[in-house]
């Protein structure tokens, strides 16, 4: 019998009290229904890219965000100057940071979405040797080509 209360109990707690995080990285999406089912699809594809971005900051893999780059994106990261960059020096920019700032994790706070262009915010927290640091992240998307492409990428203080 103690054993089944034990039981009972475990599973209270893993119900009731949940990690922070994972309640907090599902609330920066808002869920619509759309009448129509094409504006739903692009809707779900906008959340899928900003996962796929979000997985590819998290497992440091750039290929799994390059994917997204714009052929010309805007890139404000800290210690280089905010500009328009190829997709392939973009590409060698976020290596080069996520390299530099060991990424410890990446998440979404909160996101905005229009017919063509969506933005999430987010922080981007870091081990640089004196400890956990954290930095505002911007993400802005554009729809393009029945795709949503990275227009510009924001890590700075």
């Amino acid at each position: 019998m103690k054993r089944i209360y034990l039981l009972f109990g475990l599973l209270l707690i893993i119900l009731f009290f949940q990690p922070s995080d994972l309640i907090c990285q599902e609330k920066w999406w808002k869920e619509k229904k759309f009448k129509n089912e094409s504006q739903q699809i692009k809707y779900n594809l906008c959340k899928k890219t900003f996962l796929a971005i979000s997985e590819g900051f998290n497992s440091r893999n750039i290929s799994y965000i390059s994917q997204y780059l714009n052929d010309n994106v805007i890139l404000n990261l800290l210690g280089y100057e905010k500009s328009y960059y190829s997709k392939n020096q973009a590409e060698i920019m976020l290596g080069d940071f996520i390299e530099y700032f060991y990424l410890i994790k990446f998440t979404y706070t909160n996101s905005f979405y229009m017919n063509n262009y969506a933005f999430v915010v987010g922080t981007y927290k870091y081990d640089r040797g004196q400890g956990n640091r954290v930095l505002p992240v911007n993400i802005s998307l554009r729809y393009k080509d029945k795709l949503w492409i990275i227009d510009q990428i924001s890590i700075t203080n």
